[in-house]
């Protein structure tokens, strides 16, 4: 008759088998899906993704470089804020408003 622990030790042994299987198996399971996704013209969009799979974890918060107050902050990518436009426009310099940068690497 098996003890718990001897099943316990069992269930562990066929997870790693398991494990070194799908390691093993992986690279060929990728080309074949890749190759059926060819020929049927499947794209990474209809299965769900968009393109290659993302990295995992959150997204830094952009950095603010340019600040007018407290709660207009411009990071100098993407569009440019009302505020950036405004000063633009009125012939000032972003320049000015630009956030001095409190590295700590040296």
């Amino acid at each position: 008759m098996s003890t718990l622990a001897d099943i316990k030790n069992q269930i562990a042994e066929l997870e790693k088998q398991a494990k070194q299987l799908v390691s093993k198996e992986r690279k060929t399971v990728i080309a074949e899906l890749r190759e059926k996704m060819a020929q049927y013209g499947i794209t990474a969009e209809e299965l769900g993704k968009k393109g290659k799979a993302a990295k995992a974890g959150p997204k830094a918060a952009p950095t603010v470089r340019y600040r007018k107050s407290d709660a207009e902050t411009y990071s100098g990518r993407g569009p440019k804020p009302a505020w950036v436009k405004a000063v633009e426009a009125a012939g000032g310099k972003l320049e000015d408003f630009r956030v001095e940068s409190k590295s700590t690497l040296f």
